[in-house]
C-alpha cells in the first residue's frame, strides 16, 4: 500500500478527496472541514471504476481505496502480504498451487446486503469473461476462458480456492493476483441490474462502484472531482460518519 493510498485509508469518516488542480486553487481559501482530505489529482486519465478495465496508475489509487481486494501490502513492510476480504489462507504445492481463502464473517456491500465467496467468484470469472485489460492478469498464471470454472471456485460461502496450472511461489500469487484488482468483491445484485447488451455492467461501472470496501463513491465529475464518503457497513475500522 503506497503513500496515497495511507492518506486516504487513514483520513477521517468522510473524504473529499482528489479534486482536480483547477478547482482546488479555486477553493483553497476556504476552510477544510477536520473531516474532510482535499488533494490535488490528475483526473483526466480517470474513465471507468471497473476493475475489469482499470490499468492506469490515478484510477487504481482510487479503486483501492473503495474496494478491497483478497490480501494487502503490509503498510510497514512492502515484502508481507497481509489479510483483507480474505481472514487466513491455506497453501498447497505439488503438482500445481491451491491456496484456499477464507473469507471475513462480517463482508458487507455498502448498503448492508451481505458479501459472500459467490460473489467474489463471480467477480474474479468477470474479468476473464469481459476479457479488458486486466484479464492478463489471470491469463499470465494459466486461468483463461477455458480453465476459469475449475480454476477459481466456493465450496461454500466463506471460502475462496484458486488453483493454479502448475507450482508458483506462494508470494507471488499473493501478491500479484490476491492483492491485485482482479481479487476484488463486486456487488454482482446491483451490476447485473444495470447491464447493457451482455457488457456485464461495465458501462454502469464507468460513473458507479460497487463493491465491499471502505468508501463509497458518492459523486463523479469527470475531468473535475470526485468525492468518497465512509459508511457504517465496513468489516474493518469503522470511522466516525459526519454528514454535512
Amino acid at each position: 500500500m503506497n503513500m496515497k493510498k495511507k492518506i486516504l485509508k487513514a483520513s477521517c469518516s468522510f473524504v473529499s478527496a482528489l479534486m482536480a488542480v483547477g478547482m482546488l486553487l479555486q477553493q483553497v481559501s476556504a476552510k477544510t472541514p477536520a473531516d474532510t482530505l482535499v488533494m490535488a489529482w490528475n483526473l483526466d486519465a480517470i474513465n471507468a471504476f471497473d476493475p475489469a478495465q482499470v490499468n492506469d496508475s490515478y484510477s487504481s489509487e482510487i479503486i483501492h481505496n473503495m474496494c478491497d481486494s483478497l490480501v494487502d501490502t503490509d503498510p510497514n513492510d512492502a515484502t508481507k502480504m497481509i489479510p483483507h476480504l480474505a481472514k487466513s489462507w491455506d497453501v498447497t504445492s505439488d503438482h500445481n498451487t491451491v491456496i484456499t481463502f477464507h473469507l471475513r464473517d462480517n463482508l458487507k456491500f455498502a448498503d448492508g446486503r451481505p458479501a459472500s465467496a459467490s460473489d467474489l467468484v463471480w467477480s474474479m470469472k468477470r474479468v476473464i469473461q469481459l476479457n479488458m485489460a486486466n484479464a492478463a492478469t489471470l491469463n499470465e498464471y494459466g486461468i483463461t476462458a477455458q480453465t476459469v470454472d475449475s480454476a477459481i471456485y466456493a465450496p461454500d460461502e466463506k471460502t475462496v480456492v484458486m488453483k493454479f496450472d502448475k507450482p508458483y511461489p506462494a508470494e507471488l500469487i499473493l501478491n500479484n493476483v490476491a492483492a491485485n484488482r482482479v481479487a476484488m468483491l463486486l456487488d454482482r445484485e446491483t451490476i447485473m441490474k444495470h447491464e447493457k447488451d451482455n457488457d456485464m455492467g461495465n458501462r454502469y461501472l464507468a460513473t458507479h462502484a460497487a463493491c465491499v470496501g471502505p468508501y463509497q463513491l458518492v459523486s463523479w465529475r469527470p475531468g473535475e472531482a470526485i468525492l468518497l464518503r465512509s459508511h457504517s457497513n465496513y468489516w474493518g475500522k469503522h470511522l466516525n460518519l459526519n454528514k454535512f
